[in-house]
C-alpha cells in the first residue's frame, strides 16, 4: 500500500474541475495524496475545488494545492508538481478529465504483481462526435515502447498510468519550460529510455475530455495561437533530438526526422499567417537551437537560414503565390 502521488495542474478549468475532482477524491485506493498547482488560473477553479474538497473530509490532510505567483505554463506546472510529490509512484491528471473509480487500485495491483516501473491502462476519448477508445499498446521489449512516443498517436500522453517517482529524480527528468505543446511526449520519451520495466491493464482507468475549449490541444486550431504553438512542437523536438543524438541510431533518427519536419513546419506557417517579424523571429528562434543539428542534416549551407534559401528561396518559392515570392526574395535582400 504505497503511496500515490496525483498530480494535477490547473488553468482555467472551472466547468470541469468539480468532476476531476470527485474522480479523485472517490477512488476505492486509500494511500493517495492531492497535489494542485493553480497556474494564476482567472476563474473560479479554485473556489470550486475548495467547494468539492468540503464533501470529503477523510481526503482534506491528502490535499495539497500550490499557487504559481505568475502563469507559467503546463510545462512549468507539470514541474512543479514533480518536484512536490512525495509518493513513491505518481499519477498524473488534467483538471478537465477524471478517472474511473477503481482506477488507481487497478494500477497498484497490477504494479505489484509485475513490480513495473511504469504501469498503463485504457482510457475513453470523449468528443463531440461520441466516445472513442484508446488502447495502451502492448510493447514486447522497451526499444518498441520508445520508438512509438516518435509516432502520431495518443500513445505517449501522460496520464493514465502511475509512474514510478524515481525514475524522474534519479534521471533529472523535467519537462522544457516554455514548451508546453507535446510536453507529455518529451516526457513519456525519456521515461521510456529510463524505465527497467512496464506493464499494463485491460480496464478502461482514465477518461479524457476533448469537448474543452480552453484547452491547449483546443487552442491550437485559433489563428492568434499556432504559430506559438508550433514554437513549443519544435522546442519539445528539438529537446528530443538532443537527448537522443547520442543514443541507440534508430532513436536518433527518428527524433531528427521529427525536429526537421516541425521546423520546416513552422517556417511555413510563419510565412502563410505571421508578419515579417513573425518571419524573421521564426528564422532566429530555430537558428538559436540548432547547432547540435547541423551536422545529421547534411546542408551546402549551415543552419536554418541556409536552408531556407536554399530550399525556399530557389525551389520551395515557386509553389507560393507571386506576392510571398517577392515577400522571400525582399527578406534576404535586406529592402
Amino acid at each position: 500500500m504505497y503511496l500515490v502521488s496525483c498530480l494535477i495542474p490547473i488553468f482555467k478549468t472551472e466547468r470541469y474541475i468539480e468532476r476531476c475532482a470527485r474522480s479523485l477524491f472517490s477512488q476505492t485506493y486509500s494511500n493517495l495524496e492531492f497535489v494542485f498547482v493553480d497556474d494564476c488560473s482567472p476563474d473560479k477553479s479554485i473556489d470550486v475545488l475548495e467547494s468539492v474538497l468540503s464533501d470529503y473530509p477523510e481526503r482534506r490532510a491528502q490535499v495539497r494545492i500550490i499557487r504559481h505567483s505568475s502563469n507559467k505554463g503546463l510545462a512549468s506546472a507539470r514541474n512543479t508538481l514533480l518536484n512536490n510529490a512525495k509518493g513513491q509512484f505518481v499519477c498524473h491528471v488534467d483538471s478537465d478529465d477524471w478517472l474511473e473509480p477503481q482506477a488507481i487500485e487497478l494500477l497498484v495491483e497490477q504494479q505489484i504483481k509485475t513490480s513495473a516501473d511504469i504501469v498503463s491502462g485504457n482510457a475513453y476519448m470523449h468528443t463531440d462526435k461520441g466516445i472513442e477508445k484508446l488502447f495502451e499498446p502492448i510493447y514486447h521489449d522497451k526499444h518498441e515502447m520508445v520508438l512509438q512516443q516518435f509516432q502520431y498517436s495518443l500513445d505517449h500522453v501522460i496520464w493514465r498510468r502511475i509512474i514510478r517517482r524515481s525514475v524522474y529524480t534519479d534521471n533529472n527528468i523535467q519537462c522544457l519550460d516554455g514548451f508546453d505543446m507535446t510536453e507529455d511526449r518529451y516526457q513519456m520519451a525519456l521515461l521510456s529510455y529510463y524505465a527497467s520495466s512496464f506493464s499494463r491493464i485491460d480496464s478502461f482507468i482514465y477518461n479524457y475530455e476533448r469537448r474543452n475549449e480552453g484547452s491547449i490541444m483546443s487552442q491550437y486550431v485559433k489563428k492568434d495561437t499556432i504559430l506559438r504553438k508550433q514554437y513549443e512542437y519544435l522546442g519539445n523536438w528539438m529537446g528530443l533530438y538532443r537527448f537522443f543524438n547520442d543514443k541507440e541510431t534508430d532513436f536518433n533518427n527518428e527524433s531528427a526526422k521529427k525536429a526537421l519536419l516541425y521546423a520546416d513546419t513552422y517556417l511555413k506557417t510563419s510565412l502563410r499567417l505571421g508578419s515579417k517579424q513573425d518571419f524573421l523571429h521564426a528564422i532566429d528562434s530555430i537558428d538559436r537551437i540548432d547547432t547540435d543539428f547541423w551536422p545529421i542534416i547534411g546542408w551546402s549551407r549551415q543552419g536554418f537560414k541556409g536552408y531556407l534559401v536554399h530550399n525556399y528561396h530557389y525551389r520551395r518559392a515557386i509553389d507560393f503565390k507571386e506576392r510571398v515570392f517577392r515577400y522571400i526574395k525582399r527578406i534576404f535582400n535586406g529592402k
